[in-house]
């Protein structure tokens, strides 16, 4: 899709079908675009963006099992070298789905937004994940979903917002490295329903300017650390954790207001 209010629409369907892109896959890249990959289809591109610039609302639906998004270098939401601030882009994975990326990073431009719902779906990034880079981002993973990563950070740089939300038996989010919840960004996480998240270090606002929060609700939820968790790491960060009805974190060490001028309850 490009070209203002123009629509597109692709579909990859049934096992043994594939579409390969060997460069770049823009759903969106001014225009509108929706892509669905189910019953088996597979897609392959070395970069895929989901609403490139200001004008577009696109969407990837990737669904049922054996569907899968070899996505290379995943961008939800914006185009960071493109020139054009905005774009709306959403992927969902759903029904036993496989994703994977060398990277995820959602929301990268002003005005961006990217959303990545991964509901009974798996994803595999060998890399870092950026939930809400410079514009908003929001992760969603239910239903015993799974994401696995290198780390991530949710509200990335100055100016971003990130949400995460893990809620239910079997979904998971794990950072094999640190998880950051408000970096230079804001970032929320909620945890809940048996729901659980593991990284190395955990951080709840961690730069000067973060107003950050975590909730961890309920029987079985759960924030795992192999490390340090901190809350309020910097001079100006503001961090806040709630755990409640039975929810837990855990890691080495506990650490609230960790530098001068840090804030952590």
């Amino acid at each position: 899709g490009s070209g203002g209010s123009i629509s597109s629409n692709a579909t990859v369907s049934g096992a043994g079908s594939k579409w390969v892109n060997n460069s770049t896959l823009y759903v969106g890249a001014t225009g509108n675009g929706a892509l669905l990959i189910d019953g088996g289809g597979n897609v392959t591109s070395a970069a895929t963006f989901i609403g490139r610039q200001g004008t577009s609302n696109s969407t990837v639906t990737v669904s049922g099992a054996g569907s899968l998004l070899q996505a290379g270098s995943l961008t939800i939401g914006g185009d960071a070298g493109s020139g054009s601030v905005g774009g709306q882009g959403r992927l969902t994975l759903q029904g036993g789905a496989n994703a994977t990326a060398s990277s995820v990073d959602l929301g990268v431009t002003v005005g961006s937004a990217g959303t990545l719902l991964i509901n009974n779906g798996n994803m595999t990034a060998s890399g870092r994940a950026s939930i809400g880079n410079i514009g908003s981002g929001n992760l969603i993973i239910a239903g015993g979903g799974v994401l696995t990563d290198t780390g991530a950070l949710v509200g990335h740089n100055a100016g971003s917002t990130g949400s995460a939300n893990v809620s239910g038996t079997g979904s998971q989010w794990i950072n094999n490295g640190v998880l950051y919840i408000g970096n230079d960004g804001n970032g929320q996480l909620s945890v809940g329903a048996g729901g659980q998240v593991r990284s190395t270090d955990g951080y709840v606002a961690t730069e000067s300017g973060s107003s950050s929060t975590a909730v961890i609700d309920g029987a079985g939820s759960a924030w795992i650390n192999s490390g340090d968790f901190f809350v309020g790491h910097n001079n100006g960060a503001s961090g806040t954790v709630r755990i409640t009805n039975g929810g837990s974190i855990s890691g080495v060490q506990g650490i609230l207001g960790d530098l001068a001028g840090a804030r952590g309850s």
